[in-house]
């Protein structure tokens, strides 16, 4: 469990929503999304965020640092469609440790069904492989921003990445 910063509370995830649109090439022969697709979702909504936060992929390598996933947890609960429009939304939450833990929700944007929820986990690592044991100054600099409640996720918008 996170430790509680001076006042007594520990800073509220931070969230971003990517709209993504499902493609014919990741539905089944039923117009299903074939489960492992799911995966490519929460990886746009993570980036998506990541960016916006200075915690992207390409903030990571500018550092020679890399943030490896080493776990990943998802309910289905609805399927999504052929031509679905799904919102994504991905929440990191505040970690003591440098580790990046985000939590995610898929629904349908038509009507808010919830499809699937998950859960992330990814490390902190040199170029080398090394396990990072303090944050890097430039992700210490995100949290001092969040601890002061400057960092925002943003409105739901179309994936970048699809």
């Amino acid at each position: 469990m996170p430790k509680k910063k001076e006042s007594g509370k520990i800073p509220a995830p931070v969230s971003h929503t990517t709209r993504v649109t499902v493609r014919f090439k990741e539905a089944d022969a039923l117009g299903i999304v074939w489960h492992g697709n799911y995966v490519t979702y929460l990886e746009d909504a993570r980036q998506e965020l990541g960016v916006r936060l200075g915690l992207s992929y390409e903030d990571f390598l500018a550092k020679d640092y890399f943030a490896p996933l080493v776990d990943l947890k998802i309910q289905y609960k609805a399927p999504a469609r052929y031509g679905d429009k799904v919102d994504v939304t991905a929440a990191m939450h505040w970690s003591e440790v440098p580790k990046v833990v985000t939590s995610y929700e898929i629904r349908r944007a038509k009507d808010g069904l919830l499809l699937a929820t998950a859960e992330t986990t990814q490390v902190l690592t040199t170029r080398a492989g090394e396990l990072v044991l303090n944050f890097p100054p430039f992700f210490a600099q995100v949290r001092q921003r969040w601890l002061n409640g400057e960092l925002a996720g943003g409105k739901t918008q179309a994936s970048p990445f699809a």
